[in-house]
C-alpha cells in the first residue's frame, strides 16, 4: 500500500470499551496506518464523521444508545461511499445480516485474531483505493458535493444526487478468479453497448480484443498475483463491433486466508485520447518518410528505396526476436537513414564515377550530419532515426564509420538497417552503377558475413529469402 495513501486515510474507530480502542489502534499502527479519531460514544462519532468525513469506519455492534448497524445505516444516508467493518461477538446470522443490510462492507467476529483483522482491513483499503480513483476523476464534483454534507433533509437529498452523478461517471466491473463477470455497473454496460444480463456470467475475455488477451492477460494476472494491483490501457470490443480503449485500474480482493477470490476494476473510456495519439504518431511517421524520401531524391534514388528498406528492417527485426513495438519503431524511423545526404554537395552525391579519397571522406559525413539533425528530439521515432543515421554504416568487424564500432557494440537497429540498405542498393540502379544480378548480390552478402554484417542477420535473411524477394517485388521501382 502506498505510504502517502495510507497516511491520508481517515480511519475512525467506535467502541464503548476503551481496551478495544487501544487494541485496534495498535493493530493498525503495526501495519503502518494511523487512526484519525477513536470514540467510545457513537453519537459523538456520528457528529465527527458528518463534519470531517471518514474513509474506513471500524464500529462495534453492541453499544448503548445506538448499535453499530444503526450507526452505519444513519451515516450512509449522508455518506453513501462509507467503507465500514462491523465488529461483534454475536455469530448468529441475524446480526450479520442486519450489519450487511445496514451497509457494512464486512463483519469481524470476536475474539479477534491479528491475521483475520489484517486481511479484512487490507480488503477495505483496496476498496478505498479503487474509490479514490473514481473520486480523482471527479474531483470538481466531489468538491461541490462536500459543501452539501449537512444533516438537513434538503441537503442530504442534494448530496445524494451529487454522489449518484459521481458514480455514473465511472465504470465498475467485478470478475472471479476464473475471469467470469460477477457484476458490472450501468456505465460499463453503456460503454460496451450491452446489457447487464448478457454480460454477467460470461468470461471477461469475451469483451477484450483477441490480441490483447493473447499478449497481456497472462502478464496482468501475474502482476495481480504478485502486487495485488494493475493499471493500464485495455483494448476492448463493444457489442456494436467497435474497438475502444479503457484506462483501467484493477485490484485483487483477498479472503481471510490471503487468497485472491475476485478482481475489481474501475475504468474510463480513453478511446478519443488514444485516437489522437495514433493520429500524431501517423503524422510523425508521414513526416519521417517524406524527409527520408527527400534525402533519396537528392541522390537521384527512388522513394521506393526507403519503403523497401523500411519493410526489410521490420521483418529482420521480428525474425531477430525484437518486439512488435520495436520492429514498428524501426520500420518508421529507417527511412531517415540517409537524411544527412541533404548536406552533401550535388557534385559528389550524384557523381557518375568512383569518388576520390577526399570526396569519399566528405560523403561519409552524411551519417554524422543526419545524426546531428535529429539528435535533439525527445520523440522515440526521431531518436531512433538519429541512431540509425549514425550507425548504419558501421561494420561488424569494426572497419565502418562513423565510430568504427564492432559487433554488438553497434546498436541492433544500425546492424539491421545496414543489411537492408546494402541489399536494396545493390539491386537498384545508381548514378555510379547499374543494378547487380541477384546471384552477385547474394555472393557479396555471404562473403561479408562477420565482416560487414551481423552473421545472425545474414543467416536469417537467407533462411527467409522468399519473404524479402516478395517485398522487393511489391515495392519495385
Amino acid at each position: 500500500m502506498d505510504k502517502a495513501f495510507a497516511d491520508n486515510l481517515n480511519i475512525v474507530i467506535v467502541d464503548d470499551e476503551e481496551v478495544n480502542l487501544i487494541l485496534f489502534e495498535a493493530l493498525l499502527e503495526k501495519k503502518g496506518f494511523s487512526v484519525k479519531k477513536s470514540f467510545n460514544n457513537p453519537i459523538e462519532a456520528k457528529k465527527y464523521i458528518l463534519q470531517y468525513g471518514c474513509d474506513i469506519l471500524l464500529v462495534d455492534y453492541n453499544m448503548p444508545d445506538v448499535n453499530g448497524a444503526t450507526l452505519i445505516k444513519d451515516i450512509k444516508v449522508y455518506l453513501p461511499d462509507l467503507i465500514s467493518i462491523m465488529i461483534t461477538a454475536d455469530q448468529t446470522n441475524d446480526t450479520m445480516i442486519e450489519a450487511l443490510n445496514a451497509g457494512a462492507n464486512d463483519v469481524l467476529l470476536k475474539p479477534i485474531s491479528s491475521a483475520s483483522f489484517e486481511l479484512k482491513f487490507k480488503n477495505m483499503t483496496q476498496l478505498a483505493a479503487s474509490l479514490k480513483v473514481t473520486k480523482e476523476h471527479n474531483s470538481e464534483l466531489q468538491l461541490e458535493a462536500s459543501f452539501y454534507q449537512n444533516v438537513s433533509q434538503e441537503n442530504a437529498l442534494l448530496l445524494g444526487q451529487y454522489e449518484k452523478l459521481i458514480n455514473t461517471s465511472s465504470a465498475f466491473l467485478r470478475v472471479d478468479t476464473t475471469l467470469e463477470i460477477i457484476d458490472i455497473n450501468d456505465v460499463y454496460c453503456s460503454i460496451l453497448k450491452a446489457n447487464r444480463n448478457t454480460l454477467v456470467g460470461s468470461s471477461v475475455k469475451g469483451i477484450l480484443a483477441a490480441e490483447f488477451v493473447e499478449e497481456h492477460v497472462g502478464t496482468i494476472l501475474r502482476e495481480l498475483s504478485e502486487k495485488g494491483v494493475w493499471h493500464g490501457i485495455m483494448k476492448v470490443n463493444t457489442f456494436d463491433k467497435n474497438i475502444i480503449y479503457l484506462d483501467s485500474s484493477i485490484n485483487a480482493i483477498y479472503n481471510e486466508f490471503d487468497t485472491i477470490i475476485e478482481y475489481m476494476a474501475v475504468a474510463h473510456d480513453v478511446t478519443e485520447l488514444i485516437s489522437i495519439q495514433d493520429e500524431i504518431q501517423k503524422t510523425q511517421s508521414d513526416v519521417v518518410f517524406t524527409m527520408g524520401s527527400i534525402g533519396e531524391t537528392r541522390s537521384k534514388e527512388t522513394g521506393n528505396h526507403v519503403k523497401r528498406v523500411a519493410e526489410y528492417s521490420k521483418e529482420l527485426a521480428l525474425l531477430y526476436g525484437l518486439s512488435k513495438e520495436d520492429a514498428e519503431l524501426l520500420k518508421t524511423a529507417s527511412p531517415m537513414h540517409d537524411i544527412g545526404k541533404v548536406g552533401i554537395p550535388d557534385a559528389i552525391l550524384n557523381k557518375p564515377g568512383r569518388l576520390t579519397a577526399e570526396e569519399f571522406t566528405i560523403m561519409k559525413t552524411h551519417s554524422i550530419l543526419g545524426y546531428q539533425m535529429l539528435k535533439h528530439s525527445t520523440r522515440p521515432i526521431l531518436k531512433t532515426a538519429a541512431l540509425v543515421a549514425k550507425e548504419h554504416h558501421e561494420k561488424w568487424d569494426g572497419s565502418g564509420y562513423t565510430k568504427g564500432k564492432k559487433a554488438e557494440d553497434i546498436h541492433i537497429f544500425g546492424r539491421i538497417t545496414a543489411l537492408a540498405d546494402v541489399f536494396d542498393a545493390l539491386g537498384s540502379d545508381r548514378c555510379y552503377k547499374k543494378a547487380w544480378e541477384d546471384e552477385h548480390i547474394f555472393e557479396l552478402l555471404k562473403e561479408q558475413r562477420e565482416k560487414h554484417f551481423d552473421p545472425k542477420l545474414v543467416d536469417l535473411f537467407f533462411d527467409n529469402l522468399a519473404l524479402f524477394l516478395n517485398i522487393r517485388e511489391m515495392f519495385k521501382d
